[in-house]
């Protein structure tokens, strides 16, 4: 199971940089939380992150990320966490920047409950 997820992801990634050239629409605003991978904790948080997804984060448990290269001083690492708009929470599987680096791409799953609350 876990090979058809990872070539599946490997297979969005390729097409999600294969269309680098195409203009993005930042239509959502997420939360990008840092996670200690060693404790689990948040050691970090920044919102209202302009982002793009491939795919319907309503219904959707796997999506691609876009954001703008330039919104982080240091990018995303895997295991970090995107709290949506919607106060889903995305886990971050894969981190990828576009050939002209403008972008990253960022292969997410879904998560049943955020482990970490939003913050009001």
């Amino acid at each position: 199971m876990f090979r058809i997820i990872t070539a599946a992801t490997a297979v969005c990634l390729a097409a999600a940089l294969a269309g680098a050239d195409e203009k993005f629409t930042y239509d959502r605003k997420i939360t990008h939380v840092r996670i200690d991978s060693d404790t689990k904790k948040e050691i970090g948080r920044k919102e209202n992150v302009e982002a793009k997804a491939d795919g319907d984060p309503a219904k959707d448990a796997e999506l691609i990320w876009h954001i703008r290269a330039s919104t982080f001083e240091t990018a995303p690492v895997i295991g970090d966490l995107f709290l949506d708009d919607k106060g889903q929470a995305w886990s971050i599987l894969r981190r990828l920047k576009s050939p002209d680096g403008d972008r990253y791409v960022f292969a997410c799953k879904k998560l049943a409950q955020p482990p970490v609350p939003p913050r009001e």
